[in-house]
């Protein structure tokens, strides 16, 4: 039926004549019960004289039906317009000159690909054209701390010895934003580090770089807390640390239950954190006043 409406009737041209790239096509048996299927206008054009159409699956059904085999022309592919840099080959990982994609090229496809399950109607609309590019540029900038290899790299020079230093140290108030793994949805919250030097201290600025390595990629909050406690231990350790984070969660606020709850985790490390009096300085240092909930 799809052949027969594209290309012996000679539909294909006219609708690329007219500019449509896409088409849809709607199959119901009865009330209930049907399937869409969507595919290139551009790769049903006629074959040549020796040419004979191949069956390939269609990109995913809009309704979430299964998909169903039709015949087109691989000879006369054409790819989809591009918002960015990307040429419009499917999610594949091959770009369309047969070369290998770059990790850019594969996020715009695949979000092309996640628009095109809104329908084609709303996924077409001009106002999304270049969404995918911008989407992945953000996709590759909140998961960039995967790119530093050694995250205690950040440190750089900022380690110095300082034998005096042998009294609480606490960096309070430290905006941290990421994503949760299991739904790659953002959380953002609030950090605080104390610790009590044993001779040598980290630069005020290097906690919230150290911090921002570990957040900024696929991410639990439980674990972003101990990544970032276990860093600091390794540079200076320290007689005693403790970290402290708060934040509020999309894929708790926005979806599922939708309450705008926060969750708070605590971190202690060091040889002397189980003595009461480190103890309780720790958690002085690391305590949230009544005005940080309001701040997430």
């Amino acid at each position: 039926l799809w052949w027969e409406i594209l290309v012996t009737h000679n539909l294909s041209a006219l609708l690329m004549a007219r500019g449509v790239q896409w088409m849809e096509v709607s199959v119901s048996e009865r009330p209930g019960q049907g399937a869409q299927f969507r595919a290139l206008v551009a790769r049903s054009a006629a074959p040549g004289p020796r040419q004979r159409p191949m069956a390939a699956p269609l990109p995913r059904p809009c309704s979430g039906f299964e998909e169903q085999p039709i015949a087109v022309a691989t000879s006369a592919a054409a790819p989809l317009p591009s918002s960015g840099g990307y040429s419009g080959a499917e999610v594949t990982g091959v770009a369309p000159a047969g070369q290998p994609m770059s990790p850019e090229e594969v996020a715009e496809a695949a979000y092309k690909s996640l628009l095109s399950t809104l329908g084609p109607e709303y996924s077409s609309r001009p106002e999304l054209v270049r969404t995918p590019y911008r989407a992945a540029k953000a996709w590759r900038e909140m998961t960039q701390g995967l790119r530093i290899e050694d995250p205690l790299e950040v440190a750089g020079t900022g380690i110095f010895d300082v034998p005096e230093a042998r009294d609480l140290v606490a960096i309070r108030d430290m905006p941290f934003h990421s994503m949760c793994e299991h739904h790659l949805l953002p959380f953002s919250g609030i950090a605080h580090v104390a610790y009590i030097p044993d001779g040598k201290v980290l630069g005020l600025s290097k906690f919230p770089r150290l911090l921002n390595v570990f957040a900024k990629r696929l991410q639990l909050q439980e674990r972003l807390s101990a990544n970032f406690a276990d860093a600091v231990m390794t540079l200076l350790q320290p007689r005693a640390l403790a970290v402290a984070l708060e934040a509020t969660h999309a894929c708790m606020c926005h979806r599922g239950v939708g309450v705008n709850a926060s969750t708070r985790t605590l971190v202690l490390r060091g040889p002397g954190r189980d003595e009461l009096a480190v103890k309780e300085q720790l958690l002085d240092g690391v305590s949230f006043s009544s005005g940080a909930r309001a701040r997430l």
